[in-house]
């Protein structure tokens, strides 16, 4: 026997929209009833009647995107970062880099 596995996804850029409402507009595509996002101790959203038929959901956001991915009979998992660029000043790559590293870092320039 297989297992038919169906995973959907959203992603937009919209002020007005939250993942309560992308959570929602993936129901619709599996025709799932609308119901209520809960959380489970470790702080998951989740949708209990879903949840229950074998349906996981994810959602994230990042200033003003938003995401959200729903799938059939598996763990599913989404994030979104919007990314930005570093200052890597020497403090910083003293952190994260070996002495030889930085030493090379700052003859590269």
């Amino acid at each position: 026997m297989t297992c038919k596995k169906i995973i959907y996804a959203i992603v937009t850029k919209k002020k007005n929209l939250t993942t309560e409402l992308l959570a929602q507009k993936l129901l619709e595509k599996i025709d799932l009833p609308e119901e209520s996002l809960k959380k489970n101790p470790l702080g998951k959203p989740y949708l209990p009647n879903a949840y229950t038929l074998g349906w996981d959901i994810s959602l994230a956001h990042s200033q003003d995107y938003f995401a959200a991915a729903i799938g059939k009979d598996m763990r599913i998992g989404i994030d979104c970062e919007i990314i930005q660029p570093i200052d890597l000043t020497k403090a910083l790559l003293n952190l994260v880099l070996c002495p030889e590293e930085v030493i090379y870092e700052s003859n590269t320039k």
